[in-house]
């Protein structure tokens, strides 16, 4: 019973994670993408169990992530790269402000207390960044409330 119970969670938790990448993701030409991948996370997270092939296989009281099994493991990952991918999408918006669109962007994610958020969010560019970093600094943390922000 624990079992089924972890997954519904985690199904829950899923669509809670997709529903606020959705909302920091931007509208317009990317809103139909963000869409699939959102959709594509909630299914994942509901035929994670059957995946396997042995549909009774599934693990692990969800609440516990650093005790749990496979599943929470798998959802840790997912919710994870979600949150990474909304706040890169976020610090691709204030860097291509500043006219620089051919940059790296490292995003260190971290799990505290229920939460999974951007930790540390590093940005690469090769032709600097004349002399506004810490005006992009300071929008990148306002917009994606991430506080340590590095620019190389």
């Amino acid at each position: 019973m624990d079992g089924i119970k972890g997954w519904l969670l985690g199904i829950a938790f899923a669509a809670l994670t997709g529903g606020i990448a959705y909302m920091l993701s931007p509208k317009g030409a990317t809103d139909k993408c963000v869409r699939i991948a959102v959709s594509l996370f909630i299914l994942v997270s509901v035929f994670s169990p059957f995946v396997g092939g042995n549909v009774i296989s599934i693990g692990g009281a969800f609440g516990d992530i650093e005790n749990g099994g496979e599943l929470n493991e798998s959802l840790y990952e997912q919710i994870a790269d979600n949150v990474s991918a909304a706040v890169t999408v976020k610090t691709k918006e204030v860097l291509k402000q500043y006219g620089l669109e051919d940059c790296g962007i490292e995003v260190k994610t971290t799990f505290s207390d229920g939460v999974v958020y951007a930790e540390k969010i590093t940005v690469y560019s090769n032709t600097g960044y004349g002399g506004c970093e810490k005006a992009i600094g300071s929008e990148i943390t306002k917009k994606t409330g991430t506080e340590d922000v590095v620019l190389e």
